[in-house]
């Protein structure tokens, strides 16, 4: 029975030695890589398209108009019965992330510790979570304005059209979840894991769109801190 007791917590140290160990390298490659910024590329074309990058604390989202002439994410999304809850939605949120997360962490107080391991540690499907805005959410002063050529915002819409997962030429919408009527989830063509999480998501779209972006990052902290003067309050 000691022998068992003394093999056990020696498993357990080496377990959470190497733990600490991996969690330690992580974030030493995030201190190191992160700093470095891309800078926005050198364009002469007019910077005539509006969006915004949002943030509860922890995660990133992408604001773009529901209808515009380049894109009309209506048509793409099949969201026609969808809007006809409110008409003066303009706007979605669009953010990424762990499939099982969303689905289950509706609130931080909902927050499991086997879902929290499962999403930093693991590896799964990945869902775009999408939400209507009104013209009033983008004058939070949380938010960041960015301004954008016409072929940097396709560019964009783009990027964010190849995140989701299609069936028979629509977005694959998933049904069941927590959330309320102004909520919608798809289901991703991407894969969540540790190397890339929803601010990872949102770090590759700016790249995309030809503008600053860290060299790679998995928190929000760093994106932002390439914007410290652009928030919509300022503009």
């Amino acid at each position: 029975m000691r022998k068992a007791l003394t093999i056990l917590t020696s498993t357990l140290r080496v377990f959470f030695e190497l733990l600490f160990a991996f969690i330690s390298l992580y974030v030493l490659v995030f201190l190191v890589i992160s700093p470095f910024t891309l800078p926005a590329e050198e364009t002469t074309e007019p910077k005539t398209e509006i969006i915004y990058l949002s943030t509860n604390g922890i995660h990133s989202d992408v604001i773009l108009p529901i209808h515009h002439p380049l894109k009309d994410w209506e048509e793409t999304l099949d969201m026609e019965k969808a809007l006809a809850v409110d008409t003066f939605q303009t706007h979605l949120k669009f953010g990424w992330g762990d499939k099982n997360f969303f689905l289950r962490t509706k609130e931080w107080s909902d927050m499991e510790v086997g879902t929290v391991l499962n999403t930093v540690f693991g590896r799964g499907p990945g869902a775009m979570h999408l939400i209507l805005c009104t013209p009033k959410d983008l004058n939070k002063t949380n938010l960041v304005e960015l301004r954008l050529s016409k072929r940097q915002y396709r560019k964009l819409c783009a990027f964010i059209h190849r995140s989701f997962q299609f069936e028979d030429g629509k977005a694959k919408v998933i049904v069941d979840h927590p959330y309320g009527t102004y909520d919608f989830f798809y289901d991703s063509s991407i894969e969540y894991n540790m190397t890339y999480t929803c601010n990872t998501w949102t770090n590759n779209a700016l790249k995309r769109a030809g503008q600053k972006a860290c060299v790679w990052t998995p928190f929000k902290g760093a994106i932002f801190s390439k914007y410290p003067d652009q928030s919509s309050t300022s503009q």
